[in-house]
Formats: C-alpha cells, structure tokens, sequence
C-alpha cells in the first residue's frame, strides 16, 4: 500500500522528530519527503488508520495529520529527484 501523509505542528518550537521518525517507521518498504511536512511511504501496513496511529502519539491536540492512500495515477510539479523516488522506491513492482 502507498499513503501520503502531510501534518502541520502548530506549537512554535514543536519537535519534529517523533513525527518525522514514525513516518518512517510506517514506511517499511521505502518512503519520501516532499515539500515542509508531505511525505509518501509504501508499507505493508492494510489501512490509512494503522498509518495514523503510529503518528498520532506525537501529535498535540492543535496539530493537524491526514493520511490518505495513493493509486498509481498521479501528476505532479517538483523537482525530478523527487519524480524519480515516486517512480524508483514508491511505485517500483
């Protein structure tokens, strides 16, 4: 399965690092960061809520986190690295 995940810590000074490292970790197969905060992760993992339970604990209560799964169709506008991680680590057979 392939999920986006973007999220917004609204708290100035908010660490990033338990957020950023369970993205990760949810992506077991490979994942990429694209933009401030949007992310694309492959995971053997069934559905957009086990996704967002590995997150949620490093979330506060004015944080905001959307996980959403990912066909193959897509189009974008970003830099070709980042075309090319879609195609060579999330997308790959």
């Amino acid at each position: 399965m392939v999920y986006c995940i973007t999220y917004d810590l609204n708290k100035s000074g908010k660490d990033y690092k338990g957020v950023i490292q369970a993205i990760k970790d949810a992506g077991d197969q490979g994942y990429c960061n694209f933009g401030k905060s949007a992310w694309l992760v492959k995971t053997k993992l069934k559905s957009a809520q086990t996704v967002y339970s590995m997150i949620e604990p490093y979330l506060d209560s004015d944080d905001t986190c959307l996980v959403i799964e990912v066909a193959k169709n897509y189009a974008a506008h970003i830099e070709n690295d980042d075309i090319d991680k879609f195609k060579n680590i999330i997308f790959r057979v």
